[in-house]
């Protein structure tokens, strides 16, 4: 008798449903010989390691009526050791970087105890096979920067397609999965330059201050006068000019000498008993969550759980597009 895969339980008989989890179960399963995983029987590669499973030659089977050849074993050519992998061991090594990443990003923003979860998720979902042709594309381009000399392209080329793709997934197939809502607006800056992007509107995008309990002020005309001189006097000094998106709000008693603001060109904030703190967005390096809260550049930064998220998750693709030039 099988087991479920997402929650371990015994399966009866040609079930197509976990009877104690509901969750769907493939009828028929390819056992992942890296792992030891159940994939779908169509399956390209496994959904947890990466394995690939067949080439193309192998899928497509022995030509009919053709009696196999015994292959030559030549000597060692010395002028091939330094000749690019084939397509396939390409893919193969691309779509194994791709679970990684998954992994690495649902335990970076995500609930690490449901990490599984998502990787089943992946494994049922129709993105899995369109990504499986994504994998081919970006396999085919990797193979001509190397044939070109251009490997210096190549890890920024996947670097991008994977952040692309984990958004597209996390966002638009895992809403029934994540403990802090994500907005669709996000996925509309995925493939944005830098010369054409709106950066007040993508910051107020991401950040989603719609829904979230945070006093926010971005009309600083009828914000009330001394909010505005505490924030200028605590924490925001702007440069002359320099154009100011919006200021939060996070002092206990709503006087605006704590909180945090971004600008055209940085990003202010000041915590309690913490110092005033300023990033320029072409200064932008780490930024990473640790525990409840996110550092920024090594400084300590906290709202709540759900701007901490969407606001690294912006300043990462901030720093992104600083780096279209590079």
């Amino acid at each position: 008798m099988r087991d479920c895969p997402a929650c371990h339980g015994e399966l009866p008989e040609n079930a197509r449903f976990c009877p104690h989890c509901g969750e769907k179960v493939f009828e028929e399963t390819l056992t992942c010989p890296e792992c030891g995983a159940e994939n779908a029987v169509d399956s390209r590669f496994c959904f947890i390691c990466g394995k690939a499973f067949f080439s193309e030659k192998e899928k497509a089977g022995p030509e009919p009526h053709s009696t196999p050849e015994p292959e030559p074993q030549p000597g060692p050519d010395l002028n091939d050791l330094f000749e690019a992998p084939p397509l396939e061991e390409i893919e193969t090594d691309i779509s194994e970087k791709f679970t990684l990443a998954l992994r690495h990003r649902i335990e970076e923003e995500h609930d690490t105890a449901q990490l599984e979860t998502y990787l089943l998720h992946f494994a049922r979902s129709g993105f899995k096979q369109t990504f499986d042709f994504r994998i081919r594309q970006l396999a085919e381009q990797v193979l001509k920067f190397r044939e070109t000399g251009q490997t210096h392209r190549e890890k920024r080329l996947l670097n991008d397609a994977f952040e692309e793709a984990l958004d597209y997934f996390i966002i638009h197939y895992c809403k029934n999965i994540n403990t802090i809502p994500l907005p669709d607006a996000i996925l509309k800056y995925q493939t944005i330059r830098r010369d054409k992007v709106d950066l007040g509107k993508m910051i107020m995008d991401y950040l989603d201050f719609e829904n979230e309990p945070e006093k926010v002020f971005t009309d600083f005309i009828t914000m009330p006068v001394q909010k505005l001189k505490n924030a200028g006097q605590t924490f925001l000094f702007p440069q002359k000019a320099e154009r100011i998106f919006f200021i939060c709000d996070q002092s206990l008693l709503g006087s605006c000498k704590e909180g945090f603001a971004m600008t055209e060109k940085a990003i202010y904030w000041k915590a309690h008993f913490e110092p005033a703190q300023r990033v320029a967005y072409d200064a932008l390096d780490v930024v990473r969550r640790e525990k409840e809260w996110i550092t920024i550049n090594g400084l300590f930064f906290n709202v709540n759980p759900s701007l901490n998220l969407k606001l690294m998750k912006l300043l990462k693709r901030i720093k992104r597009l600083m780096n279209d030039d590079a």
